[in-house]
């Protein structure tokens, strides 16, 4: 079975959103505590551009079998345009079959080429199997904000994470 990871397109956002709905489901995967809708998940889409902040997608027999996208780092603040931050999701179908690290592969390949120096990853810090992903590519611990995320009424530390391309 082949995975080609592309550039996503519009037609690719409804499964993006499943994806990412499924992260939320966990508790444990993103900030987000309501599920979310393609419609509105459309300006967040189009606002990544294939030269600079991609969103690419990985297809496996025809189903999108995950994604990452890379978003500017504090959009707007000039000394930090050579920072880019990383997201990345993995259908349940596909998960623990390299897919996440077939995208972060492709992901440092075009952020050295775009000239991105630094990628960084905001997690939330029970999410370790995140984490392990992370520091299995290089990722350093670089802070901890305690217990700034409540998540069915837990209180959870955010976590981010940062590796230098060159």
């Amino acid at each position: 079975m082949e995975t080609i990871i592309r550039p996503a397109a519009e037609s690719d956002l409804e499964a993006i959103t499943e994806i990412y709905n499924q992260a939320i489901l966990t508790g444990k995967a993103t900030g987000h505590t309501e599920l979310q809708n393609a419609k509105d998940k459309l300006p967040w889409f189009r606002s990544h551009s294939v030269e600079k902040y991609p969103l690419l997608v990985a297809e496996t027999s025809d189903r999108i079998a995950g994604w990452l996208s890379l978003s500017p780092y504090r959009e707007g603040r000039e000394a930090f345009s050579f920072t880019a931050e990383v997201s990345y999701y993995v259908h349940r179908d596909f998960q623990r079959r390299g897919i996440a690290s077939m995208l972060m592969e492709k992901a440092f390949a075009h952020g050295r080429k775009s000239g991105i120096h630094t990628l960084v990853a905001f997690l939330l810090a029970h999410n370790i199997p995140s984490i392990a992903f992370l520091k299995k590519f290089g990722f350093t611990l670089c802070g901890t904000l305690p217990k700034i995320a409540h998540i069915n009424g837990r209180e959870f530390d955010h976590v981010f994470y940062g590796k230098r391309l060159f």
